[in-house]
């Protein structure tokens, strides 16, 4: 190991994470906080609920035993090694092995998977997704583990994948069109070229993944636009024909100077997300507003027309739901939120011409 790979760091953990480290370590084990947490405390945001461990030397049944002095032990599937608690506090620890990978079919699902507790940390890093979620961390050593220039990217604000192996799990396009717009992060190009050839395997993902990384994109994304760069990048955007489409219907310039609808979606996404940010919008609440401002204009293609004076009109676009209701469909958003987005993409223009008075206003918001 360079001294280029590790470097003296820390991090703020928990009291409650820090006793499970010590007991790891006790036991015989090398644990490593590695993730997301790492990642965001790089980036100056501070996690004080969500930590993960990976955790080298000790076999499954150690690691179990060790964890079941702290509380109630759940498995994570059957053969991945991956231990889940509930610490005090209601922080949640996710502890797991380092793991072997051997791709053995299509898809997300076409792996098999062996924990590998002799594994070195440069090689469970390798398996990871993007280099900025490749960090670990030593909390007992209080050491920085960078094997693929994770710092770096995070600085250039850049996802750019840890090796080749990206290529093999279509999951992983997605994983970065959410983690694009929760980090306000590009794609490298060269990684994008690598996700352009999974298109072949996005039919292999089951709906209800689909839809947890469309939910994190909306619920937890910073810059929504990111992630639409993101799907054109890769060429995904086509396997969601409804916002394919978009890229290609002009707008008034009169009123849309900015281009046409999908470049208007983009600046709409973004406004969507700052103002849930700003008026406190969490889970569902928030989904439903940036899907709704992802959706409001999808019945403009098949509504869109230029007049004999060259104007360019769009009449009962906010009444063509079906392309909204395909779009939903594909990407797996339950029916109690998919009404609710339907209904305030339909009447996105309802304030347009409002005679009402201050008093109608606030009985409305209420």
């Amino acid at each position: 190991m360079t001294a280029d790979e590790r470097s003296p760091w820390s991090m703020p953990l928990p009291a409650a994470v820090q006793a499970v480290v010590r007991a790891l370590a006790a036991a015989g084990g090398l644990p490593m906080v590695v993730g997301g947490a790492v990642r965001d405390a790089l980036l100056g945001r501070v996690r004080d609920k969500d930590f993960d461990l990976e955790v080298y030397r000790l076999g499954p049944g150690d690691v179990e035993q060790v964890l079941a002095r702290f509380g109630d032990v759940h498995r994570v599937g059957r053969s991945f090694g991956v231990f889940h608690l509930v610490l005090e506090g209601g922080i949640d620890l996710d502890v797991g092995l380092p793991r072997r990978e051997s791709k053995a079919g299509r898809g997300h699902r076409g792996f098999l998977v062996e924990p590998d507790p002799s594994m070195t940390p440069r090689e469970a890093a390798e398996r990871r997704d993007f280099r900025c979620n490749a960090l670990l961390f030593d909390p007992l050593g209080g050491m920085l583990f960078d094997y693929f220039g994770g710092r770096q990217d995070i600085e250039r604000r850049l996802l750019r994948h840890v090796g080749p192996r990206v290529a093999e799990d279509p999951l992983r396009v997605l994983r970065g069109f959410q983690l694009a717009a929760r980090l306000d992060f590009a794609l490298d190009l060269e990684t994008a070229r690598l996700c352009r050839g999974l298109r072949t395997e996005a039919d292999t993902l089951a709906v209800e993944r689909i839809w947890a990384e469309w939910y994190k994109w909306a619920v937890r994304g910073l810059a929504p636009s990111r992630g639409l760069v993101v799907l054109r990048q890769t060429g995904w955007i086509e396997i969601y024909p409804e916002l394919a489409r978009l890229a290609d219907c002009p707008q008034d310039p009169q009123w849309h100077p900015e281009g046409d609808v999908l470049t208007h979606t983009a600046l709409v996404v973004d406004a969507a997300a700052r103002i849930a940010g700003r008026d406190r919008l969490e889970g569902d609440d928030r989904a439903v507003l940036v899907l709704a401002a992802l959706c409001h204009d999808l019945g403009k293609p098949e509504t869109t027309r230029v007049d004999p004076d060259g104007r360019i009109r769009s009449p009962g676009h906010t009444e063509a739901l079906a392309p909204i209701e395909r779009h939903l469909g594909r990407i797996g958003a339950p029916g109690h939120l998919a009404r609710r987005v339907i209904a305030l993409s339909r009447h996105h223009l309802a304030h347009l011409g409002f005679t009402g008075s201050a008093r109608h206003v606030r009985r409305l918001a209420r």
